[in-house]
C-alpha cells in the first residue's frame, strides 16, 4: 500500500468532458429538485404575477442584480474564511469573471469542507431567512437565488465525497478550476 501514498487526482471538469457532464447534470437535477420542493410552497406563477409589463421587467432585473450580489457575496466570504481558516491571504483570480479566491497552500480535509461549505451554509441561511420574512410575492425571486446556492455546490459536495473515502488522507491543492487531491 506504500504506492498508493503517491496518488493524486485531479478534478478537472474544464478538460474532462465526462466530470463536466456528471457535476453539471447534477447540478441541474438539484435545481430542478430544488424548484419543484418550491412549488409546493408558493406557485412559480407569482413571479409572473405584476401589474404590467414594466413591473415584471423590473423583477427580472432585480434578479439579475441580486444573482450579481450573490456571486460577489459568495467569493467575499469563501475568501474570508480561506484566510481565517488557512492563516494566509487568499490569492485572486484575475483571469475569471468574478472576484475570485482559492487559498495558496494545500489544505486539508476539514479546512477544505469549511472553505467550501461556510459561504453556502452562510448565505443559504440568510436566504431562508429572507424567503420567510418577505412577502410571498418575493418567494421566487429570492428562492431562485438560493438554487443558485444550494445546486451550485454540487463540484464541492462531490469532491467531499471523494475525499471522504479517503478518510481524510489527503491534501487539496485548487488553482481556480482544477481540484487536486493528493493522498
Amino acid at each position: 500500500m506504500s504506492g498508493e501514498k503517491n496518488n493524486k487526482e485531479i478534478i478537472d471538469p474544464k478538460s474532462d468532458r465526462q466530470q463536466w457532464l456528471r457535476l453539471n447534470g447534477t447540478a441541474l437535477a438539484a435545481a430542478v429538485v430544488l424548484a419543484l420542493l418550491g412549488c409546493i410552497y408558493a406557485p412559480v406563477t407569482l413571479i409572473y404575477n405584476t401589474a404590467g409589463m414594466g413591473m415584471l421587467l423590473l423583477r427580472f432585473v432585480l434578479l439579475l442584480i441580486c444573482a450579481a450580489a450573490y456571486f460577489f457575496a459568495y467569493e467575499y466570504i469563501r475568501a474570508a474564511a480561506i484566510e481565517k481558516i488557512s492563516g494566509e491571504k487568499a490569492v485572486k483570480l484575475p483571469d475569471k469573471p468574478l472576484a475570485s479566491a482559492v487559498p495558496n497552500r494545500s489544505l486539508t480535509f476539514k479546512e477544505y469542507l469549511k472553505i467550501s461549505f461556510v459561504p453556502v451554509l452562510l448565505l443559504g441561511a440568510v436566504l431562508l431567512i429572507l424567503m420567510f420574512i418577505l412577502p410571498v410575492r418575493f418567494f421566487w425571486q429570492i428562492y431562485i437565488i438560493q438554487i443558485i446556492n444550494l445546486a451550485g455546490a454540487a463540484g464541492d459536495v462531490y469532491i467531499a465525497y471523494k475525499l471522504y473515502k479517503l478518510k481524510g488522507a489527503a491534501r487539496i491543492e485548487y488553482d481556480g478550476s482544477a481540484v487536486i487531491i493528493k493522498n
